[in-house]
């Protein structure tokens, strides 16, 4: 229950004989306990209020003639004194009473009313559609959702789509990681505002389904980001907790039967661009939804549905009642004895508050990737015009607390202190954990094993990882065809020489000169394949470190010359392979021969130089290791079954690493500090 400060109006109302607004009416209820209780239904404010017995007595006696406390005597009459109120209690009643607007005359019902009619700078609404018709369209093509054949449709789509996606779980990863990249947030966001109409038209088809009215459905710029809206003022009309609780998730369980749907689409399509589309419209309805529109720390559709499991329908106003009470107190030192706030409601409070700025941080954030510095400008200053009139006030009134009580410095320091503090801690952990590249590990000095001659693999004569000298054997091929030409080309060579030798003492000069030349070039074929066959026995090219492809489950394949089988590598030099977004290229300038710094996965820092910045940027990855289908961070769009390309271009950066204790294998992950 909110409590005034003494010196506010409200300090002369207690004082007068105030009247409550005859507009409100009240409807009686009774709990599952027994225990009556009254709802207090503003039309005005398009509010409800649930409030005892004995307190609507009380004020159902303000009438502008009796006074507080004859008010309050002849509450207490009427209920033949069972839980009659004390005199603090009716302060109390009545402040709050007149803070929610139910005091004819105050100045916040005025307030509340302009707030109500008008939009703010905050929130510019935009109405679409406001006909009764189409609402009743809706209701009887989809209200069947909302009933039992509703709910078994419902989940037996989300198992059927749990199942497949379990049932596909790599595919379903990586193509994850193609829509939660920078590159597709205008489709992300298309698709987005027109899952959030029908979840709007859910609400409104759910609201109605149980008999509630619907004023109107359209789009509003909250912070210049476009949101969809639907105005739900008389749901508190619907006599049946659940009836209303499932109205508040109606759009949430509209959203996830879209995200089923698209789910058991995906599975069914082998076609990338689309199966992309498929996935973007699960992701954006399923998991975001969920974890937006369900957080009760905003008045979202998960806040309305606990404040009616609760029965307390100003969840919000009382968690930043509580809050307050206990900031005054841990700041000003001040604690209000009349109203002791509960821990869990002021820890509701706290992070009611600390979510509602992150949620600002990140509309501003949005405006300016959508409209530049321009949009930058414009959410500061609508911000800044939305906070600065209550910052103010809290700075005049803290000043005049410090002027009369000097010790109340003391506590502000140290809570600044504090939060500075949080602050520079938050900004480190971001900077050393969260802002970097991308890089793998690569050795800066290898030698490449590829196939001399074509043949079958029949034999790895050395393991992957193994120390190896120069000239020692490392896999065996198979190739009878070349063998069989090598013995035919000798046997054709013997013979050749044979017969030259017996055209020569023929004194057969002409014959034995072209018998000669034709000797000489089976000689050469014969080198050739004397080269080939011994190259069927691979050997090592340098000393060092093995790097082979997974050999051993190449056994049985046939290879073409060329094809690379690995690498000998100086594994005490290693390099890092890093890929810089297109948009951070202005930051590499000058950038190469400087030292630079890399974190890896456990923390480990190691130093570095850069060797090379190509001049221009890829398509594909830089390395294979950091493509999406590899299980790498950057995101591919798969245009068809055989190329991948990434969803925004990335440049080449390589740097040594100082790695002395080579605790570093190739291939491994690190992150080159910004």
């Amino acid at each position: 229950m909110k409590t005034l400060r003494r010196d506010s109006p409200a300090e002369d109302l207690r004082a007068s004989k105030p009247r409550m607004r005859k507009d409100i009416r009240a409807v009686p209820h009774l709990g599952s306990g027994g225990t009556a209780w009254m709802r207090l239904e503003d039309d005005c404010l398009s509010r409800f209020h649930r409030i005892g017995v004995p307190e609507y007595e009380f004020l159902l006696r303000l009438d502008g003639v009796t006074s507080i406390d004859d008010a309050r005597q002849k509450a207490a009459a009427a209920c033949r004194h069972r839980s009659s109120l004390s005199p603090e209690q009716a302060e109390s009643i009545l402040l709050w009473a007149a803070n929610e607007g139910l005091i004819e005359g105050h100045r916040d019902t005025a307030k509340a009313r302009d707030v109500k009619r008008g939009n703010s700078l905050m929130w510019i609404r935009l109405p679409l559609f406001t006909s009764e018709a189409n609402w009743d369209a809706l209701t009887r093509w989809f209200g069947w959702l909302f009933r039992r054949s509703g709910f078994i449709f419902w989940f037996a789509m989300l198992a059927m789509a749990m199942v497949s996606v379990l049932m596909e779980w790599e595919r379903f990863a990586r193509d994850i990681a193609g829509v939660l990249v920078p590159g597709s947030w205008l489709w992300f966001a298309g698709v987005w505002l027109l899952l959030k109409l029908a979840h709007e038209a859910g609400h409104l088809v759910c609201c109605r389904t149980y008999g509630g009215k619907v004023g109107e459905i359209g789009v509003a710029w909250m912070l210049l980001a476009p949101v969809a809206y639907v105005d739900l003022t008389d749901v508190y009309r619907i006599r049946s907790k659940s009836a209303r609780i499932m109205t508040s998730l109606a759009g949430v369980y509209i959203e996830v039967l879209i995200a089923s749907l698209a789910m058991i689409g995906w599975t069914q399509t082998n076609s990338p661009a689309i199966g992309h589309a498929w996935v973007c419209i699960a992701m954006t309805a399923g998991v975001s939804s969920i974890i937006f529109n369900l957080n009760p720390l905003m008045r979202l559709d998960g806040y309305h549905a606990v404040c009616d499991w609760l029965g307390r329908p100003h969840l919000a106003n009382d968690g930043t009642q509580a809050a307050g009470h206990f900031l005054k107190w841990l700041v000003l030192g001040k604690k209000d004895t009349r109203t002791v706030p509960s821990t869990p409601l002021v820890l509701y409070g706290m992070s009611a508050f600390l979510y509602r700025m992150v949620v600002v941080v990140g509309l501003i954030a949005a405006a300016k990737s959508m409209y530049g510095r321009t949009g930058l400008v414009i959410v500061t200053v609508i911000v800044l015009s939305a906070s600065l009139p209550r910052l103010w006030n809290s700075l005049q009134r803290l000043l005049a607390e410090i002027s009369l009580r000097p010790a109340v410095l003391l506590r502000v320091a140290m809570g600044l202190t504090f939060i500075c503090t949080a602050v520079a801690l938050i900004r480190h952990l971001h900077r050393e954990y969260v802002s970097g590249w991308s890089a793998v590990v690569e050795y800066a000095d290898d030698s490449p094993i590829r196939c001399i001659s074509e043949g079958k693999l029949i034999r790895v004569l050395a393991v992957e990882g193994q120390q190896v000298v120069a000239g020692m054997p490392l896999i065996e091929f198979e190739n009878l065809e070349l063998v069989a030409q090598l013995t035919g080309a000798e046997i054709e060579l013997a013979a050749g020489t044979t017969h030259w030798k017996s055209l020569r003492e023929s004194q057969k000069i002409a014959e034995a000169e072209s018998q000669r030349q034709a000797n000489e070039a089976i000689q050469e074929r014969l080198v050739h394949l004397r080269s080939q066959v011994q190259g069927l026995i691979l050997c090592a090219p340098r000393t060092g470190r093995l790097v082979a492809f997974e050999l051993m489950n190449q056994v049985g394949r046939w290879f073409e010359e060329g094809d690379a089988m690995g690498y000998v590598a100086d594994e005490t030099k290693k390099k890092a392979i890093v890929a810089i977004p297109q948009g951070c290229v202005d930051e590499l300038l000058g950038i190469q021969g400087e030292a630079v710094v890399f974190r890896g996965a456990n923390g480990i820092r190691m130093g570095g130089t850069v060797t090379f910045v190509a001049n221009q940027t890829m398509a594909t990855a830089p390395h294979p290791a950091m493509a999406a289908n590899a299980g790498g961070p950057l995101a591919q769009h798969h245009a068809s079954e055989s190329k991948a390309t990434l969803l925004q271009p990335y440049l080449r950066l390589e740097a040594t690493i100082d790695d002395a204790k080579n605790v570093l294998r190739p291939g491994l992950p690190l992150i080159l500090v910004r």
